[in-house]
């Protein structure tokens, strides 16, 4: 018997950023604080592949500063994050 449990994603996680000076450094702290099963999908508001896409879901999640977060389709509270305790916004996973 197969556990289907062990192939399904913890969070879904979509950074928003504009890859500004700690852009990338803020991407790499979420990414450091998921769980291996979490799927993490980066909005860069410099890339004009992603652009109109990550516009629509900052819309509908009220994003209005960069860098965000959002987890499972909610925004994570800036000030937890921009305190360090990014990983409590993230798990349990």
């Amino acid at each position: 018997m197969t556990d289907e449990r062990v192939n399904e994603v913890s969070k879904r996680i979509e950074v928003f950023t504009d890859s500004g000076r700690f852009g990338d450094q803020f991407t790499e702290r979420v990414k450091g604080a998921a769980c291996p099963r979490c799927v993490i999908t980066v909005y860069d508001a410099h890339q004009p592949e992603a652009l109109e896409t990550m516009r629509a879901k900052a819309e509908a999640y009220g994003v209005t500063i960069l860098p965000s977060v959002a987890v499972d389709g909610h925004l994570v509270d800036m000030d937890s994050l921009q305190q360090g305790t990014i990983r409590k916004g993230l798990n349990p996973c």
